[in-house]
């Protein structure tokens, strides 16, 4: 299992060169078309080397297939110097995850089938010598042997195997509730009239605070218990093509659950440096935040700009939609956080 926990580590380093690549805006559409499942391949290897080896069987699959796709989508764009590096980085590592597939089907190959015992002829008895095991007809028993009693009515025996077992049964599939409160509704930026009432417990807590003048009518409401003491204030401003976007790490598939806002600046605060963030977005609407600095970037790869990455750590459900409404026209950036 260490060769395959190794291969499968090396696979995922060239293919995460390849993702910072596509990341660069040299780079144009490729993070719409390539960057996905290069990022769908790089968590398929992520559980081989979690699980040691223990979930090859239905990851080293799911890899190959990725790695092929994105190939796919890279050689049918116009060839660059970012295109043609990131091809050069997927390619190296086709051979080794294909080489991961193979060793996952033979783990699924079924064991060769036991050879069946060969029955030797009984040897015939010499001439003249009586075989032991016939009788005389003297010592046979006279008295005749009893047939089974059928079941009445032609019934089947009760010991007969039933057709079906019950463990045999399987379930329809059931929609995973996890699954559709995660989803962002369909549509564009609703307006406010669109949006949720909140819950009691916000409504009075904005009682409870003087009113705003000059707070804009599409703002989400602040999270409850306002800005901390000790967190420091900043603007991040979106916009359809600004290098300050959302991003979602490999580890799991929500923007904000598993990621978060990369701000791009050259003012980059400490790790772990708690936030009081205002994010503006396209169309006037704008929400705040509490978050906390989880990585930093002082010089990316290529042309790709610095700044940093911060999870939300507390915000309201106002603004989640938001978030969600706003990467459903927008494709996220990838963080590789395993």
């Amino acid at each position: 299992m260490t060769d395959i926990v190794a291969q499968a580590r090396q696979a995922r380093e060239k293919l995460a060169v390849a993702l910072s690549l596509l990341q660069n805006p040299e780079a144009g559409n490729l993070i719409d078309t390539v960057a996905e499942p290069v990022a769908r391949a790089m968590g398929a290897l992520h559980q081989v080397e979690s699980s040691r080896g223990a979930k090859l069987s239905e990851s080293g699959p799911v890899a190959l297939a990725a790695v092929r796709a994105a190939l796919a989508a890279l050689q049918a764009q116009p060839e660059t110097s970012v295109s043609g590096q990131a091809l050069e980085h997927i390619a190296g590592s086709l051979g080794m995850v294909h080489g991961l597939a193979e060793q996952a089907k033979q783990s699924l190959a079924p064991p060769p089938a036991a050879a069946e015992p060969v029955h030797q002829p009984r040897p015939a008895a010499r001439d003249g010598a009586l075989d032991k095991t016939q009788m005389a007809p003297q010592q046979v028993s006279a008295t005749p042997r009893k047939p089974a009693p059928a079941a009445p009515g032609g019934a089947l025996d009760a010991t007969l195997p039933t057709p079906t077992r019950p463990e045999d049964f399987v379930p329809p599939p059931s929609l995973d509730s996890t699954q559709a409160s995660v989803r962002p509704p369909a549509g564009g930026l609703a307006s406010p009239t669109q949006e949720s009432a909140p819950i009691p417990q916000m409504a009075a807590a904005k009682r409870s605070e003087p009113a705003k003048s000059n707070r804009n009518s599409k703002a989400a409401p602040p999270p409850p218990g306002g800005k901390p003491e000790s967190a420091l204030e900043v603007e991040a401003n979106l916009g359809a093509h600004s290098p300050t976007n959302f991003y979602k790490g490999l580890s799991g598939n929500d923007v904000i659950d598993d990621g978060g806002l990369f701000v791009a600046t050259y003012e980059i605060p400490p790790l772990g440096t708690q936030l009081w963030i205002s994010v503006n977005m396209p169309g006037g609407y704008q929400f705040d935040a509490v978050a906390e600095v989880r990585w930093t970037r002082e010089t990316g790869a290529g042309d790709a700009p610095p700044g940093y990455g911060c999870a939300f750590t507390r915000l309201t459900d106002e603004a989640r939609k938001l978030v969600y409404r706003y990467v459903r026209n927008r494709e996220p950036l990838f963080h590789d956080d395993l």
